[in-house]
């Protein structure tokens, strides 16, 4: 699901520069990783470190960013505006997501899945093979 915000953020700070990051199990629910943290530097200068903590999903969606002159908070899957909140007061902005956002990269999939085309992503997984 992080992929989204990534995108989001590579579209509003340019792309990333440089990455680092960890995973590991933290709560012991079961044994795949459960914490994700990542720290980012983009092209713009800007740093974003993010703590993804997989067994706390209701906070998945929310980021809240602090940096030296403010903070921005948005959602990476709700409707919430953008919060820019800096010396100078709160700026909202409110983004609409377009109708039927997911799609035109759902149909994509499925085509492939069908024979009729390739899913234009940099990474993909093998497809399994059936029959």
């Amino acid at each position: 699901m992080a992929c989204h915000t990534l995108d989001f953020l590579d579209y509003a700070l340019g792309p990333i520069r440089s990455v680092q990051g960890t995973a590991s199990n933290q709560a012991g629910y079961y044994s795949a990783e459960d914490i994700v943290s990542g720290a980012f530097v983009f092209e713009s200068g800007v740093h974003w470190r993010r703590d993804v903590v997989l067994y706390r999903l209701s906070e998945l969606g929310y980021k809240r960013n602090r940096g030296s002159q403010g903070k921005v908070a948005f959602s990476s899957f709700g409707t919430d505006p953008i919060t820019l909140t800096t010396a100078a007061g709160v700026t909202q902005f409110p983004i609409e997501n377009p109708p039927h956002v997911q799609q035109p990269l759902i149909q994509t999939v499925v085509d492939e899945l069908n024979g009729r085309g390739a899913v234009p992503a940099m990474a993909k997984a093998p497809r399994a093979r059936h029959g």
